[in-house]
């Protein structure tokens, strides 16, 4: 439900006349029997019970405000992996409101193009001081957008009793000009074939002193959302009788949340968000799980990757469709 737009779901029709007929005893009320467009999104559905959810209008709209763009060259990647504030800043300001009005509309098409959701958050730090160098990396944001417009978020069919949330973090250590590290984190449903319903990418508020460090803080922020979604789940009938897994390529973070005893002085610097941890892990909320960097799907959300490396991530990010 979003103010009054309802998408409504039931066991039997008989439960969804009920609900309608009670509704337009108070409210005037328009049925539609389909939800191929909710709240700008596109919803296809596929004959394996797959969906795909995008947002072609929007996207559209954007090429015929930016018409410039089929004409340009269509990168395979949406941000250069040399990106830096230091050059970026190295060129005349640009038009802010245009900026502005371009990085909001991308910002909303990360709802279902997690591949963008790095590059987008790198630019929203740059809004303050935007350039004209800036105005053109959005810009091929927007051409790797229409090189790639048929893509959204795949989302699997469970097995129709159960969802089981998974999640995937990563962090990359002092990637920033200050110092500071980045995190990402996503979650789905049915495993790394299903694509991620949810993806956060941003910059680390506090000053991680090893990359351990900036892997727990990128794991605090996960589980905060991930405790947020089991009592979500649970509200809606699918309480989450296993704890969540948590997919990290930090070996040393799994050691100190899963076997430690949380008071060495060695870490006494971040011993409040580790038993944080420590604390969920008992408790049977979260485990943590080693995956290799080259299947950590929150990857992709920590750095700008190239081609051979941000290709095959993009599939984890978006998931991959079964129905051909």
């Amino acid at each position: 439900m979003h103010v009054d737009d309802f998408a409504v779901a039931a066991n039997t029709e008989g439960m969804l006349a009920a609900f309608i007929q009670d509704m337009e005893k108070e409210y005037v009320v328009t049925v539609t029997r389909d939800v191929q467009h909710f709240l700008g999104l596109h919803i296809t559905e596929w004959p394996d019970q797959s969906r795909l959810l995008s947002q072609p209008g929007l996207l559209q709209k954007l090429f015929e405000k930016h018409k410039h763009i089929p004409e340009t060259s269509i990168p395979q990647t949406p941000m250069n992996t040399h990106f830096n504030d230091e050059e970026q800043a190295d060129s005349f300001p640009c038009e802010r409101r245009a900026y502005m009005e371009l990085l909001g509309s991308l910002m909303y098409l990360v709802r279902t193009r997690a591949d963008i959701a790095y590059a987008v958050n790198r630019m929203s730090m740059r809004s303050q001081c935007s350039t004209n160098k800036d105005m053109n990396a959005l810009m091929k944001i927007l051409a790797y957008l229409y090189g790639t417009r048929e893509l959204g978020i795949v989302l699997l069919p469970g097995d129709g009793n159960e969802l089981i949330l998974e999640a995937w973090c990563d962090a990359s250590y002092a990637t920033h000009e200050d110092g500071k590290s980045h995190s990402g984190y996503g979650f789905t449903f049915v495993g790394s074939l299903s694509g991620l319903f949810y993806s956060r990418s941003q910059k680390q508020p506090n000053t991680a002193l090893s990359s351990t460090e900036a892997e727990l803080y990128a794991a605090v922020a996960a589980v905060k959302d991930i405790i947020w979604f089991r009592t979500l789940m649970a509200e809606i009938g699918f309480p989450q009788m296993e704890p969540t897994p948590i997919y990290v390529d930090n070996a040393s973070l799994i050691t100190l949340a899963s076997e430690y005893s949380g008071n060495h002085k060695k870490v006494k610097h971040f011993l409040v968000p580790l038993n944080f941890l420590i604390d969920h892990v008992n408790e049977n909320h979260i485990v943590f799980r080693k995956v290799p960097t080259e299947v950590n799907t929150s990857d992709g959300l920590t750095k700008p990757l190239g081609p051979t490396e941000f290709l095959p991530k993009r599939d984890l990010h978006l998931g991959v469709p079964t129905h051909f």
